[in-house]
């Protein structure tokens, strides 16, 4: 919705000004979801988000802040799902979670 409000007021000469146009209302949204309360309304507002594009913001702020919400198929999967989409590189700070899912009483 932020990307059509962007477009139907701006008059754009190129693909570069749409590229641009899709930047802003990606990083929009992105910093909607980093300011987000905790809570369940929010979290299925994160949820319904990420079924229509892929923000790391929105896979780490569920995995790390809004985990009580999420039953242990649906974090397991959130983890595999953004390790293949973003890298393991880039999601190397979720592994940890995966391994105390997994193996909850494993001493370390």
């Amino acid at each position: 919705m932020i990307y059509a409000h962007i477009c139907a007021h701006q008059k754009f000469d190129n693909q570069a000004d749409y590229d641009k146009a899709e930047c802003t209302a990606f990083n929009a949204v992105n910093n909607l979801i980093d300011d987000l309360e905790v809570n369940i309304t929010n979290y299925k507002r994160i949820k319904d988000y990420l079924l229509s594009y892929h923000s790391y913001n929105g896979f780490n702020r569920l995995i790390f802040d809004f985990q009580m919400f999420l039953n242990k198929r649906e974090l397991l999967h959130l983890i595999d799902h953004g390790t293949i989409i973003f890298g393991a590189d880039k999601t190397k700070q979720w592994k940890p979670i995966k391994e105390i899912v997994l193996h909850p009483f494993k001493t370390r």
